[in-house]
């Protein structure tokens, strides 16, 4: 058995331990297509490299997890955990694929999308694998023109997917809406960089404050939902690219209280 199917029999195994009710020799069986003795011999595969993170109850006829249980092959993270759950759940839209994301989940997000074009994405894609540079015709919220961009990351942020690339054009890093673009074409021009889209490459901090008028029940909420403690300062580092992005999702008004939870803060 090589090592990467051994590290993905044991990311399993932590992650029916740490987030599951343990295992048995069969569920792992069943789940990697394999013989029960087979299953039997990774579990005790794992015991033996990991004594410490799991045990068997002769109650419940389970390998369950131990108290002192330190996981090597996952994260412990739960926002890590679902985004995993969120994401093998839009997978199964993609293909039939058997997993470990056994959860009922619905991505509401879905619901709202505008067309994308194909063939414009498939030449984007090769565009980025192969680090070309490709023409594209955008949409703009003015007007729609030529643009020669070179790619070189996908950003999913406002319910979107962008991506990012340096405009020759305008000679600066610029984010494309994917959704806007209507045509493109690889070209035969220089791909330039990552390295020189520079707030791709610039990281600020970020800082944002309860909203002055916010009822203190309501700051004690954020605090706790952010983990801040006894302190009201919210900080986020990131690249300077994406900034917008996070200041215009928390300045943004709340539904039900009419203003914003958040207002920047120096």
């Amino acid at each position: 058995m090589n090592h990467d199917t051994t590290a993905r029999r044991f990311a399993y195994i932590e992650t029916q331990l740490l987030w599951g009710t343990g295992l048995t020799a069969r569920e792992l069986g069943l789940t990697f297509g394999i013989a029960r003795q087979n299953a039997q011999a990774v579990l005790q595969d794992y015991r033996r490299c990991y004594p410490a993170n799991m045990r068997y109850d002769p109650q419940s006829k389970r390998n369950v997890i131990t108290e002192n249980f330190t996981p090597h092959f996952i994260e412990v993270d739960p926002y890590r955990f679902l985004d995993y759950q969120r994401g093998m759940a839009l997978a199964g839209y993609y293909h039939e694929a058997d997993d470990w994301a056994d959860l009922p989940f619905q991505d509401a997000d879905r619901l709202l999308r505008p067309t994308m074009i194909s063939e414009a994405l498939r030449v984007l894609v090769n565009a980025l694998r192969l680090q070309k540079a490709a023409g594209i015709v955008y949409l703009a919220k003015r007007v729609t023109g030529y643009r020669l961009i070179s790619p070189h990351h996908l950003v999913y942020a406002d319910n979107r997917y962008h991506l990012r690339a340096f405009c020759h054009t305008r000679q600066a890093g610029r984010d494309f809406v994917l959704s806007r673009i209507r045509e493109a074409t690889l070209v035969d021009s220089d791909w330039i960089p990552p390295e020189h889209d520079l707030d791709w490459n610039t990281r600020v901090t970020l800082r944002f404050v309860p909203h002055p008028d916010l009822a203190e029940k309501s700051r004690e909420s954020l605090r706790h939902a952010w983990s801040l403690g006894e302190a009201e300062n919210l900080s986020i580092t990131t690249r300077r690219a994406l900034g917008k992005y996070l200041v215009r999702r928390l300045t943004r008004a709340d539904a039900e209280l009419g203003i914003p939870l958040w207002v920047s803060g120096h």
